[in-house]
């Protein structure tokens, strides 16, 4: 979804650390280093019990789905516009303990209540010994609502108010932090890379450690990332490492572990044992780490699934593919480049958005509700079609819109007026986003 308006408002559906792109110049090559994926995991063979979920089988199935069978309720929140509260990007959104925590830069945090009030700002931005040069991720705990940073230094954990809790020192020999997850107060889940020289190449090995409060961590699962050269006509030569990093989520009293593209969802138990959940089939449309597929992989030019990271609630799994050559709603749109020349980038989009329903063992693959768009027809308030970016600790769906789109949309869509049509006539093209959420059934 594209979303605009007179501020330039741009929207960013992944955390920051799923997006990093690192540009090396050597030799007079341009090199984009990607976070890409590996897909068969050793992890996928250790547990029989793991619940297979045959993307391929359903390939052809695609209908249209409406957000009524999964949420009984929908509210649309306009986040309050002031000087000091102005969202440009959203690059992460957390709803917990009645308030909508908002990361739009790398430097501080926006509060607002869930009706959508600025309450303020949590900025410890800086180079003093409390404060942190840059937000890679956040989250809040949901029962003392004190928000924890991951920075290249380490983990950073505050109050609501911004006042320094404490502050646990990187791993020595990482030479960055990628992801984390509180287990507990002072034990985090972090996953780290290192760079290592493999025949004057230069190679990435990650890890999933926990990290404790004293500065101990204790290793759980280290990779390797394969480096491969991808080119493409009219753009420089790209170094590309195949392994995205493991992002985290916590499900009951488990935690779940997932690379985005990769075949395999796991486990990590309160004991620290990894098994696997979910095994994704994507038969011959698969992606093997080392395999000629990869650059065409990259380029949008065969037959090749992969797959996003999951939205996990207690009876769902909502997911993005990417199909490629199989999409069936293929489009594509235009952006021009800034630079020499202004040239124009076209980009093709394959997604395919899917459920899968845990209690029927069923994926469910979506058609797109409407031209170019996709997600759930949103027929409980019938305001745009929805589609969750993050769920929180009451299982509830949320997402976001620029208040440009939802009168755009209300402007122009038919029927009896709603309650969101009232919300989207109160609305200014500069204002601050909408969050929606919706209440699962």
């Amino acid at each position: 979804m594209e979303l605009s308006s007179k501020r330039n408002f741009s929207i960013s559906q992944v955390s920051a650390f799923r997006n990093k792109i690192m540009i090396l110049f050597c030799k007079g090559l341009t090199m984009l280093v990607l976070l890409s994926v590996s897909s068969i995991n050793s992890l996928s063979a250790q547990n029989s019990k793991a619940i297979n979920i045959d993307v391929v089988k359903a390939i052809g199935g695609e209908k249209i789905d409406y957000l009524s069978n999964y949420a009984k309720d929908i509210q649309y929140i306009p986040l309050e516009t002031k000087k000091e509260s102005l969202i440009k990007t959203i690059i992460r959104i957390i709803v917990e303990k009645n308030k909508i925590f908002i990361l739009s830069d790398n430097k501080s945090i926006l509060v607002f209540d869930i009706k959508g009030n600025f309450i303020g700002k949590v900025d410890r931005f800086g180079r003093g010994p409390q404060e942190h040069t840059g937000i890679i991720s956040f989250l809040v705990d949901p029962v003392s609502e004190n928000i924890c940073i991951l920075s290249s230094q380490g983990v950073f954990e505050y109050d609501i108010k911004g006042n320094f809790i404490y502050k646990i020192e990187k791993i020595p020999e990482a030479t960055t932090l990628n992801t984390f997850f509180k287990i507990k107060d002072g034990v985090f889940l972090v996953n780290w890379s290192k760079h290592i020289d493999v025949e004057g190449m230069t190679s990435m090995l990650s890890t999933n450690s926990i990290l404790y409060k004293d500065g101990k961590h204790q290793n759980l699962h280290t990779y390797s990332q394969k480096a491969t050269n991808v080119s493409k006509p009219g753009s420089p030569l790209m170094l590309v490492f195949q392994g995205y990093q493991y992002s985290f989520y916590k499900y009951g009293e488990s935690i779940r572990a997932e690379r985005a593209n990769n075949d395999t969802i796991i486990t990590i138990d309160s004991k620290y044992k990894i098994t696997p959940e979910y095994i994704f089939n994507f038969g011959k449309y698969g992606y093997k780490s080392g395999d000629d597929k990869y650059e065409k992989m990259i380029l949008e030019d065969d037959k090749i699934i992969s797959r996003s990271s999951p939205i996990e609630s207690t009876n769902y799994l909502f997911l993005n593919f990417y199909f490629r050559g199989l999409a069936p709603e293929p489009f594509e749109t235009s952006t021009t480049l800034l630079g020499p020349g202004n040239k124009t980038h076209i980009l093709k989009h394959t997604d395919v958005k899917a459920i899968y329903d845990k209690k029927n063992k069923e994926l469910r693959l979506l058609k797109r509700p409407y031209k170019e768009k996709s997600g759930l027809v949103e027929n409980i308030q019938y305001g745009p079609e929805f589609w969750p970016k993050s769920i929180n600790s009451k299982n509830e769906l949320i997402s976001f819109m620029s208040a440009s789109y939802l009168m755009n949309y209300c402007s122009e869509k038919k029927g009896d007026k709603t309650k969101v049509d009232a919300i989207a006539s109160k609305l200014s093209e500069e204002d601050n986003p909408v969050v929606v959420i919706a209440i699962p059934k």
